[in-house]
């Protein structure tokens, strides 16, 4: 599975990665938005979300690539 991975600016200062999923949903990558809003813990900060909200997240690596 190729990911679609586009660049959105947060506050014009933080680059948040944006991954387009194949049924047209938009997920942020958590560990960026955490980077933006100084949130320290990714793992905690992602283990607060509803399970619909997590439940398709995949795992990607710097190139893009998926690593579910």
């Amino acid at each position: 599975m190729e990911t679609a991975i586009q660049m959105f600016k947060f506050d014009n200062k933080q680059d948040i990665r944006v991954v387009h999923g194949q049924e047209g949903d938009i997920w942020f990558v958590a560990s960026d938005v955490c980077k933006a809003l100084d949130i320290s813990n990714v793992s905690d900060a992602v283990g607060r979300l509803d399970e619909d909200e997590r439940d398709n997240i995949a795992t990607i690596d710097v190139m893009g690539r998926s690593r579910s």
